[in-house]
């Protein structure tokens, strides 16, 4: 936390504060995707269909 900050404080001048959250966002989920990927293969077609989210409740 303190290494983002301090950055954070680096790139304030150049990016501005929207850029400075920006960046910070997308580094953080880029280490999270890196860290916690979901396995996606191993999943059919069926079981893709059941995670939609528009996908009606009653089909099985």
């Amino acid at each position: 936390m303190q290494f983002g900050a301090a950055v954070a404080i680096l790139l304030m001048p150049r990016a501005g504060a929207l850029g400075v959250v920006t960046l910070r966002l997308v580094l953080a989920a880029v280490v999270l995707l890196a860290v916690c990927r979901p396995r996606v293969r191993g999943y059919g077609r069926a079981d893709w269909g059941r995670s939609s989210p528009s996908a009606p409740p009653w089909r099985g």
